[in-house]
């Protein structure tokens, strides 16, 4: 609908909601969220491809994508339910690394890859939040370096298994170790996995944003939608007497027509 004011200034008033735009922020969503449950499988996923990225299994190139599927199952969850897919990743990977303490007694064993796994929790709040940064894979890197130093020292001297650079005993990458030692290593292994996570959800987020086009686009085919009407440009000697116009007569959509004028 077109409605012409004082000033030879035109306002365009549609009678339909807004149509919404389909331009999607790096920062996470509420919509963009994966359900809980969902979440919950994936972490659990990503911590049994971190343990097997470990020996026996000794399958290094798993270090990766244990990283970038915790940072999946965080990626916009609310705080509770990040916890919560946190502790599921840590007891998923540290069940079975530790498991050779059953030798030792298996209640050791339980108790310990729990308080390793809570703790684990406890240092995901901090990745939680760097998720929200516009660089957020290389704050994923420093995270898990940072992470790591925490465990090593941290409680009763720190219980240093599970440390990223320890997957690459055999791998290639190892030689990274000679330019800034285990720290750097572990840093670059999460900045790759970190980078996986971005494709991944920055795949999801296209694909939401063609949808959302594809909803949008039957509302700018229609009659209300914004058209260019050219009445803001100054009236033409002889063509209208006064100027503003009383009042506007036509509300057909594409044309612009003022009482006792022709179209502009």
């Amino acid at each position: 609908m077109q409605r012409l004011v004082r000033g030879g200034t035109v306002r365009l008033v549609s009678s339909r909601p807004a149509v919404p735009t389909a331009v999607a922020g790096a920062r996470p969503q509420a919509g963009a969220r994966l359900p809980a449950w969902l979440a919950a499988l994936i972490a659990l996923a990503g911590g049994l491809a971190l343990a097997a990225a470990f020996p026996p299994a000794g399958l290094w190139p798993l270090a990766a994508v244990g990283p970038a599927m915790l940072a999946i199952a965080l990626w916009g969850q609310r705080g509770r339910v990040a916890v919560a897919v946190a502790l599921a990743f840590g007891l998923a990977f540290f069940l079975p690394l530790l498991s050779w303490l059953v030798n030792l007694a298996w209640y050791a064993w339980i108790a310990l890859a729990v308080a390793e796994s809570v703790i684990f929790a406890v240092l995901a709040i901090g990745q939680w939040l760097l998720l929200r940064l516009p660089a957020w894979p290389v704050a994923v890197g420093g995270w898990w370096v940072a992470a790591e130093s925490v465990r090593d020292r941290w409680p009763w001297g720190g219980f240093p298994w599970g440390r990223l650079v320890m997957s690459q005993a055999t791998a290639p990458t190892v030689r990274w170790t000679a330019i800034g030692g285990p720290p750097f290593l572990t840093f670059l292994i999460a900045l790759s996995g970190g980078c996986l996570a971005w494709v991944v959800i920055g795949t999801g987020a296209s694909r939401r944003q063609g949808q959302s086009w594809a909803r949008a686009r039957p509302a700018w085919r229609s009659r209300s939608a914004v058209r260019s009407c050219p009445l803001t440009r100054p009236p033409q000697a002889g063509r209208l007497r006064s100027w503003p116009p009383s009042r506007a007569t036509s509300r057909t959509p594409g044309t612009c027509r003022t009482s006792g004028g022709p179209p502009l």
